[in-house]
């Protein structure tokens, strides 16, 4: 409540028309105060857009009556436009691109692939059980360099992975524990990807990367994508190398 009134007052001050938003479900209270002052709020896509995000998936709500959702909602594409029901009109969701996506996709359009790399995308929620997954099929992996990328949130706390620790030993395995190394220039390089639901898999589509998902709890967030045909399901009695020669 305080921050609503404070928000109000800077509106009052700065007087703008319209407010971009990273993360809508992080800023109610401004949104709550631009709304009250009519300043147009709009929300530019940052991540995975589905029916299990509380921040995006209301299909009980009206159109438009929620306090704290932004007015508009900018879109990478129009896949994103049917994956779960947002509570704004369809009038309010509108393509806007990605650029830092477009532009890192010029910058990197002449790297080459390597027929034998695979990143794999790693995530806080599920790095052990993913790790543990890489490392049972590490010895049908010898022909191939595996990028390991750590989410940011794991930089810290990789070596508690014990499966992790045992893959940094393998000379065909490389850490990848700070941003020293850009994600795209990876992904622009890689012929194959191995995650579950990182925004950086559905990024590596537009890199042309062959992408493998892991059957781990969160799996349900990529079931379009699966049920498209886009990408691979690594099941848990199927071996990596398998779906590698299909």
């Amino acid at each position: 409540k305080a921050l609503h009134y404070l928000q109000k007052k800077l509106f009052d001050i700065k007087k703008p028309e319209r407010i971009f938003l990273l993360v809508g479900y992080g800023h109610t209270a401004l949104i709550k105060a631009a709304r009250e002052k009519n300043i147009e709020s709009i929300e530019l896509q940052h991540g995975i857009i589905d029916n299990y995000h509380p921040g995006y998936s209301f299909p009980h709500a009206d159109k438009g009556s929620l306090e704290y959702f932004p007015d508009k909602l900018y879109i990478w594409d129009d896949y994103w436009r049917d994956m779960c029901e947002l509570p704004i009109a369809e009038k309010d969701i509108e393509v806007f691109g990605f650029e830092h996506l477009n532009r890192a996709k010029e910058k990197y359009k002449n790297s080459r692939k390597k027929a034998n790399q695979i990143i794999v995308i790693s995530q806080g929620t599920i790095g052990p059980k993913l790790a543990d997954i890489i490392y049972e099929n590490i010895d049908d992996l010898k022909d191939y360099n595996i990028i390991y990328k750590l989410h940011p949130g794991e930089y810290d706390r990789w070596k508690t992975y014990t499966s992790l620790v045992k893959l940094s030993e393998y000379g065909n395995v490389r850490i990848i524990d700070n941003n020293a190394n850009p994600l795209y220039k990876l992904l622009s390089e890689s012929y194959y990807l191995i995650g579950l639901y990182s925004t950086a898999i559905v990024e590596s589509l537009h890199f042309d990367c062959k992408v493998i998902l892991v059957d781990l709890p969160g799996i349900e967030y990529m079931t379009k994508l699966i049920e498209a045909g886009r990408v691979k399901l690594l099941k848990k009695s199927s071996r990596i190398i398998d779906i590698l020669y299909n």
